[in-house]
């Protein structure tokens, strides 16, 4: 009988379980595990929504680059300035080029506007402009003016003395387009917003004729 119950005991001894405290270490290992992989999956899913934004703005970028090659760049005989500037008023233009002065390739580049233009004039190109992708909105500003790029080779950009509007011995003039896509969605955007910057130089020179005897 005392064999018996001996054993019994053992066997109650081998099966007490797990005490609160192991519990409660097991439940805080969990929650921190469970936690940090709540973390993870909320971080890579705001990272690949950054790089959808960014991605939607090189695209919305490089449509309006596309769309500015299609227009006509010959100098407009009624304004004596190119036909990209059209309908931008020096105005509207003085308040593009204050906003993105930091912007790369703004300082080297003259503010040019159409001398006819009004304030209700449409510009051919749009100064800003806004489109809505994916649910979140893009504005665009385009700024358009000449440089000079020395003939001996150099970067285009402004020369002492000229206004761009007269062509410095020693210089070809081109044209700097610089498209800046912002948008302000997504928690990696600082205060000031996300920006994408692209940029182009144009060439206004036509090109040389072949000379013919007939």
């Amino acid at each position: 009988m005392s064999l018996s119950r001996s054993l019994r005991d053992r066997s109650l001894a081998g099966d007490e379980g797990l005490s609160l405290l192991e519990v409660v270490v097991a439940v805080a290992l969990v929650t921190i595990v469970m936690t940090a992989s709540a973390s993870l999956c909320l971080t890579g899913i705001a990272t690949a929504a950054a790089q959808e934004r960014r991605q939607v703005a090189v695209t919305v970028a490089s449509g309006m680059m596309e769309s500015i090659g299609a227009q006509s760049v010959a100098t407009n005989p009624a304004t004596g300035v190119s036909g990209l500037y059209t309908g931008r008023t020096s105005t509207a233009i003085s308040t593009a080029w204050a906003a993105n002065a930091s912007t790369v390739g703004i300082a080297q580049t003259y503010a040019a506007s159409d001398p006819t233009a009004t304030i209700a004039s449409v510009p051919v190109i749009p100064i800003t402009s806004t489109t809505t992708q994916a649910g979140t909105t893009f504005t665009i500003q385009t700024l358009v003016g000449p440089c000079y790029e020395p003939k001996a080779g150099g970067d285009c950009a402004l020369v002492t003395g000229a206004t761009g509007s007269v062509t410095p011995s020693g210089y070809t003039p081109l044209i700097r387009v610089v498209i800046v896509v912002s948008w302000t969605a997504g928690n990696s955007c600082a205060a000031s917003g996300c920006t994408y910057t692209a940029s182009s130089l144009v060439d206004p020179n036509s090109d040389l004729g072949w000379l013919t005897s007939v």
